[in-house]
């Protein structure tokens, strides 16, 4: 009997070694799966703060929005004081864009739909950021919408540069109608593309006319080897321009 009893306990000893063990190991692999989420989530917030993103969670259900630190400091929020609501959030649109935010915001709430647009922010210190807010709507069995989560990136940068290329064509572009020679712009096989006013009353074309004929057509035939020949070195690249004088 007392041998049994001491079989009984070894095979108990065993088995409560046997759940420790058990035990240690997935409390080991439970620290590891949260120190490698741990570095993923750094690793992406440092990935979304570099982009100047920030991401946002929407429980329509609750009508409850929170957000990350980014859009704090995209939205110049104060994170420590500003209480995170959906409220705050349309309050940091700038005052212009502030309606269409509100409409797409009601209308992918009602809808369940994704949303996509483009919108600027007055932060409290005055400066104003354009933010591009790209969102995907998630419903349940029945269609209902349930929640959205998105992000908000800063292109205020890309803005400035299409605004600042608009005003550089523009300029251009007055520059080239209001000079006082004439000035063509002429694809490869020498059909005109476009000229300037000019141009058109030096040779008694209008504009409309010029695109049907090439350079060849206003040359006078006694010039016109000349000019041949200085187009295919330029198109050759052995000159970078020419000049000359021609009828």
């Amino acid at each position: 009997m007392d041998h049994e009893d001491g079989l009984l306990r070894s095979v108990a000893l065993q088995n409560a070694n046997a759940i420790l063990l058990a035990r240690q190991r997935a409390e080991e692999e439970l620290l590891r799966i949260k120190e490698a989420l741990r570095e993923s989530q750094e690793r992406l917030t440092a990935a979304l703060t570099a982009a100047g993103t920030g991401t946002f969670r929407w429980n329509i259900q609750t009508n409850t929005v929170e957000w990350d630190g980014n859009l704090d400091r995209l939205f110049g929020l104060e994170s420590e004081r500003t209480a995170q609501s959906l409220d705050v959030f349309i309050a940091a649109v700038h005052p212009d864009d502030r309606a269409a935010v509100i409409r797409s915001c009601e209308e992918s709430a009602r809808l369940g739909a994704d949303f996509e647009m483009e919108f600027r922010v007055l932060r409290s210190d005055g400066a104003i950021r354009w933010i591009h807010d790209k969102a995907k709507a998630f419903c349940d069995d029945d269609g209902h919408p349930l929640y959205l989560t998105g992000a908000c990136a800063d292109i205020t940068s890309r803005k400035e540069a299409a605004e600042a290329l608009r005003d550089s064509e523009q300029r251009l572009r007055a520059i080239f109608n209001q000079a006082a020679v004439g000035i063509a712009v002429a694809a490869l096989d020498g059909r005109f593309v476009e000229t300037n006013t000019k141009f058109s009353d030096i040779l008694g074309y209008s504009a409309a006319e010029l695109q049907g004929l090439t350079f060849t057509d206003i040359t006078r035939p006694d010039d016109l080897p000349e000019t041949e020949a200085a187009v295919r070195q330029l198109l050759a690249g052995t000159i970078s321009a020419y000049s000359l004088e021609k009828r």
